[in-house]
């Protein structure tokens, strides 16, 4: 008989009613004496999952696997290891980076063997142990890939999984004496590297990468191009050397002897043009007199301009014992150029002394104690020959003193003899008084001052000065006497006429006053002396003349 739906149905619901799923199993206590375990399986064609029996060691399977991977991963490393030891040995200056390279490479094979003990640990539990042993084997992958180098500062450098970077170590590396560094060929990428050079075994150096400095340097190790670092600085040591010539041009130099000094007008243009487009170094290198030996200076300043071969601005300043600045214009290709020269200020003389600058030295400055200026207002007295003198001092001390007459009493009275009786009088109309005629005559013998009467009768004022002065003053000062002459003339009339007062007494006016004409005439123009043979040899006399015979 045919079975219908309703019947296939039915049996279902049964095997349904009377079966457990996999899930459905009790669980087992151990793992002793069990070979399988009961899985489902997807069937093709069919939605219903078909159940089957699944052996512990296809369950173990992707965690063996992984510590496949694991060990692989850590025998790499330790290959890795091994070359930098090698490299390590063919080149002193890398010591030290192929011991650290080694210890970081067991580090990571220990890590490498800590993963795999842990996935074969963790097989109960296959699908996280296997998790954990891929992150193992990336973490030894990781640090076999970022292998410990020398950086730029000759520390070594060792790769953190950690912070995916490197981390600078205690450890300086620097070759021993006679140790080189060569560089054995130049490449713009690693791969034109690789494509010229595939086997780097027989290459004796570095390889340099890159299209300018600082380049990256390539050694062969362990079959492959490994990136060494880079050397340490940067910029393209471009230096350029100013001839000395350059240092002496003189201010009359021609157009020609300009570019000459820099050795020709292409010389000097490149020179511009290297300032500009490079990282330029300028050198000036100066040969002295003294043999065997070479001075070189580098400027402080260098600049340049560049438009075109015919325009260009150069200039530079260097410090040696002075500052020399040089400037040098070309313009429509005619060169022109200034220079100069400063000298420096050292510091003044520490002696104590005030210093200021005078024609390029230092020269001492007086202190403003020791300086009479212009608005001076203290009494100052000098002492030494070579004081200076203010004008009160000198108003005061002037060589011709003035001596005031309100009457011609003294022009007018001839060859006379007074006694102490009329010499009170007479000092006081001449002089004024006592004290002054004292005074007159302590300056004549103390300053040699010279004295002048002024005679104050009559619209303008007369000037007679004394002449032929005589003074006398005892010790004690109780004692003055004064002798002079006067010439004068009045009405078309010469006098000369001789003074002498004697004060003997100061306190009693005792003494003497003589007066003495010399002189009195009203035509005598001339007196000259004459021996007694050429006065009698004289024809005719002279009119308004004296003749003095004196033999």
């Amino acid at each position: 008989m045919a079975w219908t739906e309703q019947d296939y149905q039915e049996i279902v619901a049964r095997l349904m009613a009377e079966s457990i799923g996999v899930n459905e199993v009790p669980e087992a206590g151990s793992t002793d004496d069990i070979s399988s375990l009961p899985a489902y399986q997807p069937a093709n064609g069919t939605e219903v999952p078909t159940v089957v029996k699944a052996s512990l060691e296809l369950l173990v399977a992707p965690a063996l696997e992984a510590a496949d991977k694991a060990n692989e991963a850590a025998d790499k490393a330790e290959s890795n290891a091994t070359a930098a030891q090698t490299a390590a040995n063919t080149a002193n200056e890398k010591a030290e980076l192929a011991a650290q390279a080694a210890s970081d490479a067991t580090a990571a094979k220990e890590e490498a063997e800590t993963a795999t003990q842990s996935a074969n640990n963790a097989a109960s539990n296959a699908e996280e142990k296997a998790e954990a042993a891929n992150t193992a084997a990336q973490d030894a992958e990781k640090v076999a890939n970022n292998p410990t180098y020398i950086g730029t500062d000759h520390y070594v450098y060792v790769y953190n999984k950690e912070t995916d970077s490197f981390d600078k170590t205690g450890i300086y590396c620097k070759g021993e004496p006679g140790s080189s560094f060569r560089v054995a060929g130049e490449y713009a990428t690693l791969e034109a590297l690789k494509s010229a050079v595939p086997d780097g075994s027989a290459v004796d150096g570095f390889m340099a990468v890159g299209t300018e400095a600082p380049y990256d340097y390539y050694a062969w190790v362990n079959g492959d191009w490994a990136n060494q670092g880079k050397i340490a600085g940067g910029g393209s040591g471009n230096v350029v050397v100013i001839p000395a010539a350059a240092m002496s041009i003189s201010d009359q130099a021609t157009s020609d002897e300009i570019f000459n000094a820099f050795g020709g007008k292409d010389a000097f243009m490149d020179i511009c043009q290297s300032i500009i487009n490079k990282d330029t170094v300028c050198v000036v290198a100066n040969i002295p007199e003294e043999p065997g030996m070479k001075l070189v200076y580098i400027p402080i300043m260098a600049m340049a301009t560049y438009t075109d071969a015919n325009n260009a601005n150069f200039m530079m300043t260097i410090i040696t014992e002075t500052t020399f600045q040089l400037v040098v214009t070309v313009t429509d290709g005619v060169a022109t150029h200034s220079s100069q020269v400063l000298n420096h200020i050292y510091e003044a003389p520490s002696d104590g002394n005030v210093y200021g600058r005078k024609n390029k030295d230092w020269v001492e400055v007086p202190e403003k104690s020791d300086v009479l200026t212009k608005g001076n207002e203290t009494e100052y007295t000098p002492t030494q020959d070579y004081h200076p003198a203010t004008k009160k001092y000198v108003d005061e001390s002037k060589a011709i003193k003035y001596i005031n007459i309100s009457d011609s009493t003294i022009l007018e009275i001839s060859n006379s003899d007074t006694s102490s009786a009329k010499l009170r009088e007479l000092i006081g109309s001449i002089f004024g008084s006592k004290d002054t005629f004292i005074n007159i005559v302590d300056n004549i013998v103390d300053n040699d001052t010279e004295y002048q009467f002024v005679s104050t009768n009559g619209s303008s004022p007369n000037r007679f000065r004394l002449g032929s002065i005589g003074t006398w003053r005892n010790v004690d000062k109780t004692s003055y006497e004064l002798a002079f002459t006067l010439t004068f003339i009045d009405s078309s009339r010469c006098y000369c006429k001789a003074y002498f007062i004697s004060l003997q007494n100061t306190s009693s006016f005792d003494g003497y006053f003589i007066i003495r004409d010399i002189i009195t005439s009203d035509n005598l123009t001339t007196i000259t002396k004459k021996t007694a043979a050429e006065y009698e040899a004289l024809g005719s006399k002279d009119a308004n003349t004296a003749y003095c015979v004196t033999d």
